[in-house]
Order: C-alpha cells, then structure tokens, then sequence
C-alpha cells in the first residue's frame, strides 16, 4: 500500500498513507493530510500552523475492495491561523458533515441505484436501507433544484393515486420533453402554487396547459400563472367522461328493462359499450348489434359517443366549433337525459376543448409516466417517504423499471 494507491484507488488527494490494519471483516487504511496542504477552515489561509491532533481518529466507509469493506481512518489536525487567529480542526474533504461514508462511495452508491433496488445496493455493500435511501434521496434533492425552467412552453397535469383511501399525487410534465416537473399531495389547487411560483420567477414562456376537467387545476393556472396560456381539456378525460354517463345509461335501462331476458341482454355487456369499435373482434360486434337493435336508448348514445372523437379529428379550429356545436345539439335532441348533461358539461368547457386545434396536446405522455410509477410502487412495495417518492418520480426517466424500487 502507499500514497499513491490511495490517490489512483479512492480519490485522495494531498493524504498521507500511515498504516493498514485488518479487523472486524474490514480494512483500515489510516491516513494523515500532508502538513504542506491544510488550510485554515475559516478564511482558507495556507498561512497555518499545527496546534495538536483531534482524538480518535475519525473513519469513513469508502469503496470496497472486493466483498471487503473499506475504511479510512483519518488523523486529523487543529490548526492556528495566523490570517484570522482561528484554532480549528482541519476541514474533513473526504466526506460531508457528521456522514460516515466517502464522497466517492456516494459517486458509487448513486451509480448502483440506476440499475438495482436500494435493498440489493444495500446488501451488496454491507450497509443499511435507510443508509443508502438517505444517500439517494440527498442527490435527487439537490438536483431537483437544477431542473431548467426557461424554455417551457406545454406542461401537462395529472393526478395518480398513490395509496388506498383516495390518497392522490398531482404530477406536472413537460410535455416536450417527457420530463416531470414538479409533484403536490392531493389535487387541490393550492399544491400548485410553488409550481406556477418557479415557472414566473424563470420566466418562461408558457403558452398551453393540458389537463382534465377539474376545476381545481383550471383555478390553479388562473390564480398563480396570471398570465395568459391557453387551457386544453385533454380528451382522453372528454371520452372517459362520457364513457361513464355511457355505463350509468345502461345501468338505468337494466332497472328499468320490462323482462328478464331484457335484462339479460343488457346487464353484464359494459366492455361492449365502452370499447372503440374498431378494437372489437368479429364475434363482439356482432354482440354489440344485437344490443344496441334491443334498445333505442343505449344504441343513440352509443352512436353519439363514437362520434364525439372524431371531434379532435376536425381539420380546423373553425371545423371543430361547428363539429361540437352540431354534437351538442344532436345530445339533447336526443331526449337522453345522461346526454342532455354531457352536452352541458362539453358546453361549459368550450373554450378549453377547441383550444386544441390551437395546441394540439394532451396529457396522454402523462399516462405512460403513471404506468411507470406504479411501477415503481410494486418494485418498492409501497413507500413510506411521499417526500421520497416525490423526488423518484422526477427523475423517474433516469430509471431502469427492470430494478428500479427499494
């Protein structure tokens, strides 16, 4: 072993090799800062003299050699400046404050967690879960405050459920680019606030948001953006909106059927209502036919529903308001009470939805994100930490999803 070692192997830098010993599984490499290279800790003066040594020694875990842990063992100095007249203990450059592990076991630990659950980082270097957690969610802290706000221009907005009891997390893309912005507990608009709070302080350019038809986000964006963006209604929710008034048209007309084979006919075909028509095989249209030509009700709302997307297959702006005005019209000439509201609820948001032949965006990239997080969840078996969690899910592009977890 020799100072050499320690600088091409671990990193060291201006130390000293002393000794090696061996105990307890592990090695010690003792080691002492060179005389020449300390620094006052105050004003970083060279100007220094030595004023007696801190006991004990202080170690650190760093890379291993093999299956063996690594300890350095440093000896540290007091120093007296005569720049600014501080006695103090030399500054510790291997390792953070009151951390047992190396800066360079960090780099390690870090590059491992890309690729393996934090259990599997853990176990293969001899450490604690809640070691490796805190060393990984230190670095997405740090680096969440990097994240470059200046050239947004298409956020999408979305909520996922985290665990049971209508417990939710709202998530925040760049639409652009596929990568999450920003997470908030809950789905009110107050969550957002810090959100719209960097995006004015960056200065960027924002021109549309995508979201649902909750009134919570289109309060958010008018209440902390205060600048004028456009609002798109995503339509994936427009269609499953209606998908939903769908389903409780046929619930309804089972309790209403007049015999049980009625009843048959209808109850238990919920798939065959909701599904594009297109992605039904052969046997299911023919289903779908017979259950629509046994009622009147469910086979005009259906008729509606699958027109209703072609809205957003309109070549224009101008195409589109008259595409939705003529829809609007035909669901409540229909008589159809569950598509009388659903012409009012399209009617209400009419600004949001023809804003799409504006900036044709959806929060469609979102959904792949929320395939992933869960993910993410299983791999984890659940999180403990939403704060953790919060911080995996942006960066979560950075994830292998093979490992990926705790």
């Amino acid at each position: 072993m020799s100072t050499s070692m320690l600088y091409h192997g671990w990193g060291l830098k201006d130390y000293t090799y002393l000794k090696t010993e061996y105990s307890a599984g592990a090695i010690w490499f003792h080691i002492e800062k060179k005389p020449e290279k300390l620094r006052c800790a105050e004003c970083k003066s060279p100007d220094v003299v030595l004023a007696g040594k801190v006991l004990p020694p202080q170690a650190w875990r760093t890379l291993p050699i093999g299956k063996k842990q690594v300890w350095l063992v440093a000896h540290l100095h007091r120093t007296s400046c005569s720049d600014c007249g501080a006695v103090v203990q030399e500054e510790r450059l291997v390792a953070e404050p009151k951390k047992h592990y190396t800066h360079q076991l960090v780099r390690y630990a870090l590059d491992l967690s890309r690729k393996m659950t934090i259990a599997d980082v853990a176990a293969h270097l001899g450490m604690t879960w809640d070691t490796v957690k805190e060393i990984l969610k230190y670095d997405l802290l740090e680096r969440s405050e990097k994240i470059d706000w200046r050239k947004l221009r298409y956020i999408g907005i979305d909520e996922i459920s985290i665990r049971k009891g209508h417990n939710y997390l709202t998530v925040v893309m760049n639409l652009e680019t596929g990568r999450v912005l920003f997470t908030a507990e809950g789905k009110k608009a107050e969550g957002l606030a810090p959100f719209f709070k960097k995006i004015r302080r960056s200065r960027s350019k924002l021109q549309a948001v995508a979201m649902d038809m909750s009134n919570s986000y289109r309060l958010a964006v008018e209440k902390y953006y205060r600048y004028p963006v456009s609002i798109v209604y995503d339509r994936f929710h427009v269609m499953k909106l209606i998908n939903h008034e769908l389903d409780e048209l046929r619930r309804e007309e089972v309790r209403k059927a007049l015999t049980e084979d009625s009843r048959r006919a209808i109850k238990g075909k919920r798939y065959l209502l909701l599904y594009a028509l297109e992605n039904l095989q052969d046997d299911k249209r023919e289903q779908l036919a017979e259950l629509l030509r046994l009622n009147q009700n469910l086979f005009t709302a259906y008729v509606l529903k699958e027109q209703l997307r072609l809205f957003w297959e309109a070549p224009s702006r101008e195409k589109g308001e008259e595409f939705l005005k003529g829809w609007i019209e035909q669901a409540r000439a229909s008589g159809i009470r569950r598509m009388g509201k659903m012409a009012k609820t399209l009617e209400d948001h009419w600004d949001g939805l023809v804003s799409y032949f504006d900036h044709p965006i959806s929060t469609g990239p979102l959904e792949g994100v929320n395939n992933s997080i869960n993910v993410l969840k299983r791999k984890a078996y659940g999180f403990r930490d939403v704060e953790f969690l919060k911080l995996r899910i942006l960066f979560i592009h950075e994830c292998s999803l093979k490992f990926v977890g705790a």
